[in-house]
């Protein structure tokens, strides 16, 4: 009995080694090909491939973000508050405005309500709610200024 538990432990120190050797030889084997496979991903006409290949994805997305940019609705740049000398326009996502006259003209009345529409890209109808109706038009340009009838208005931040 004695006997066969030393040949079981001389067996399992076998075992051992042989694992650790093959162990050892795998890990030599593994570094040595993970050296080569860097060397040759590295190499000059991979270097070029992937340094292209990055530009292009650059510029596609930059592309992809200046063309989202420059779809955004003109209804959505003229919301906000708009001044010029002749008062103030307000104008909400739900297509009503209030005109306020400058604080200087006390005889013209305050908060006059308005509906709004933008017709093509910078053309913009106010029909407005006084007695008898009128309708005003506008014109968007650039980011911040909006003409209505000779009077510059500029978007409030």
């Amino acid at each position: 009995m004695e006997m066969m538990n030393r040949q079981m432990v001389s067996g399992k120190a076998i075992i051992e080694e042989w694992n650790n050797k093959l162990l050892n030889y795998f890990k030599s084997y593994i570094l040595a090909n993970r050296r080569i496979l860097m060397v040759n991903f590295t190499s000059k006409s991979e270097q070029e491939v992937m340094t292209l290949r990055n530009s292009i994805f650059a510029f596609l997305l930059i592309a992809l973000l200046v063309f989202a940019a420059g779809c955004s609705k003109p209804e959505s740049r003229l919301v906000g508050k708009w001044v010029g000398q002749t008062g103030s326009l307000e104008f909400f996502s739900n297509k009503t405005g209030v005109i306020n006259p400058p604080a200087w003209r006390k005889d013209l009345p305050v908060n006059t309500r308005f509906t709004w529409k933008v017709e093509g890209n910078d053309t913009v109808t106010m029909i407005i709610d006084v007695q008898g109706g009128r309708t005003a038009f506008g014109k968007l340009e650039g980011k911040d200024a909006l003409i209505v009838e000779d009077d510059k208005f500029v978007k409030q931040k």
